[in-house]
């Protein structure tokens, strides 16, 4: 423990050194467009995007990034934290009420397919083949197929022996994030009715999302930034390196960056993840909690400040391959919060709906 106290140490130095040398940005960032409405939860695929307002998921025409159009919108019993789409589904984080499966095959007029109601509520969704994974807050990963969206059923789970906030998947293995920081899990045979616990690496804070590329696992640890976790062996990851930044609640990887939300947004280049160095910001007006990119743009859920497309200048180099995936960004309280009380289910957030408290609701 002492020996990865010390990587991550010298690692967050190289950093913030690299940060503050006063060499120009590697990446430009400007303003590209917005939508309005209080945002919390964003994922693009092709010309669309699907957002989280409050119990509403909102389908968006961005193939004019400076002007994205609403096209059609679906309200939840719940609170929609995070989507995955996957083919003509939008697979819905919906808090309290579950899993919801909508139809977004007419993206003019979605539709309820389906819903899987978990034990507790669920913060984050990924989906590969006819699987859902869902980190469910209380429970771990819960596995659901929908092979038949109109009918889910449960397949298997996994106590991850702590809170979950984000769930990405990768090959055979589920990658978890929460109060124990990355727990991975092997999901070989998603049927199977406990799924075998392969490795974990605990991080200094609460890790609210988590993303994979390659070998390596991205977390959004919180105020202990971004921890970089080299998986390249599932059953004993270990600390390659991290980046202090403020509030670290959301994290994408394209390419050789990392794109974080905190106080905006902060593009990290990983290229060399023991000595990454910030290769770009913006600060957004709002409270960014997730962000999802796609070519040159970057989509940040900026709270109430609502949706925020960002384009990036990234230098074009060979790419280690793309996944994104959303975050949840705890209210910003002092450092001395314990690990274990997680701000998740503490505060209001500013939409009255039927749901399981949503965090960082003091943010504007």
């Amino acid at each position: 423990m002492t020996r990865l106290l010390l990587v991550a140490l010298i690692a967050a130095a190289v950093c913030m050194v690299s940060a503050g040398m006063g060499a120009a940005d590697e990446v430009n960032v400007t303003f590209a467009g917005h939508f309005g409405g209080v945002t919390y939860a964003v994922t693009v695929a092709g010309d669309y995007a699907y957002i989280g307002q409050g119990q509403d998921l909102v389908v968006l025409d961005i193939s004019n990034p400076a002007s994205p159009m609403e096209l059609g919108r679906l309200s939840t019993a719940g609170f929609v934290r995070d989507v995955a789409v996957s083919g003509s589904y939008a697979y819905v984080a919906d808090d309290a009420n579950g899993l919801v499966i909508v139809n977004v095959d007419n993206k003019a007029a979605p539709t309820l397919a389906g819903s899987y109601d978990t034990a507790g509520g669920i913060h984050g969704v990924a989906v590969s083949g006819n699987y859902a994974y869902i980190a469910e807050y209380s429970n771990g990963l819960v596995i659901v197929d929908i092979s038949d969206p109109t009918a889910p059923t449960l397949a298997g789970s996994c106590d991850a022996a702590g809170h979950t906030c984000s769930v990405a998947v990768s090959g055979n293995y589920a990658y978890v994030a929460g109060g124990n920081g990355l727990v991975i899990m092997d999901i070989s045979d998603p049927t199977a009715p406990t799924l075998t616990l392969e490795g974990s690496c605990d991080t200094a804070e609460y890790a609210y999302s988590v993303a994979v590329s390659g070998d390596y696992a991205y977390l959004a640890d919180y105020v202990n930034g971004l921890v970089i976790v080299d998986v390249s062996d599932p059953t004993a990851p270990t600390l390659a390196g991290s980046c202090e930044t403020v509030a670290c609640g959301g994290v994408a990887v394209s390419g050789n960056y990392a794109y974080v939300v905190d106080n905006g947004l902060v593009i990290v280049d990983v290229s060399n993840p023991i000595t990454q160095m910030i290769a770009g910001s913006y600060d957004t007006a709002g409270a960014a909690y997730a962000v999802a990119v796609s070519g040159n743009y970057a989509y940040v859920a900026d709270g109430r400040n609502g949706l925020v497309i960002l384009r990036t200048e990234v230098p074009v180099t060979p790419q280690k391959g793309d996944l994104n995936h959303d975050g949840i960004l705890p209210p910003r309280t002092p450092r001395s919060r314990s690990r274990s009380q997680s701000p998740a289910h503490t505060t209001q957030p500013p939409i009255s709906v039927a749901m399981t408290a949503s965090p960082r609701s003091t943010l504007s």
